[in-house]
């Protein structure tokens, strides 16, 4: 009864403690709660919500190559991000036809100022991040492949649409984008 007693009293003592470190806690002002983000608003990438088809001409492992696709921007995650869906074929430097079917997610700083994308396709086993700028215009994003190469990417807008160019070590591609 006695050992029941106390076992009783520190529970009490330390749930006393407990709530005087929560009100305290409380009185700072933080909040352990995330803040839900921003829907995506920058004007290259509000742009692109749409279908698009592609013209791509490229340079792989030495090999010229020339092919077509589809793109498709809408947007996700609540608004705060745009989902990029990409299909397109084009020879592989074996000369046969290869299938490309790939899908970035684009997220943008609160300033609008720099985009992140992470593209996921068939051709690689692993994400692959890239980063950097955006402007009215276009963006231009660094980073690397899961390869480990340098890539450099890019989308501007120009009269009939947008031009896609990306390196990638020594291979290049750039594609002529137009509204569906």
């Amino acid at each position: 009864m006695i050992r029941s007693a106390r076992t009783m009293a520190a529970t009490a003592i330390l749930a006393c403690a407990s709530l005087a470190g929560l009100a305290i806690a409380d009185q700072s002002g933080k909040s352990d709660k995330p803040a839900s983000q921003k829907e995506i608003a920058q004007p290259f990438l509000d742009g692109l919500v749409g279908s698009w088809t592609t013209q791509s001409k490229g340079v792989h492992e030495g090999v010229q190559m020339t092919g077509s696709g589809v793109a498709t921007w809408e947007r996700g995650i609540g608004g705060t991000a745009l989902l990029q869906t990409y299909e397109g074929s084009m020879p592989g430097p074996d000369g046969k036809m290869m299938q490309l079917h790939g899908h970035g997610i684009y997220k943008v700083s609160d300033d609008g100022k720099t985009a992140t994308v992470w593209w996921f396709c068939n051709m690689s086993p692993d994400v692959m991040k890239l980063t950097g700028s955006a402007t009215d215009s276009g963006i231009h994003l660094t980073g690397e492949s899961p390869m480990g190469n340098k890539v450099d990417l890019s989308f501007e807008k120009n009269d009939t649409g947008l031009i896609f160019k990306m390196t990638e070590g020594t291979n290049e591609l750039s594609e002529t984008y137009k509204r569906k």
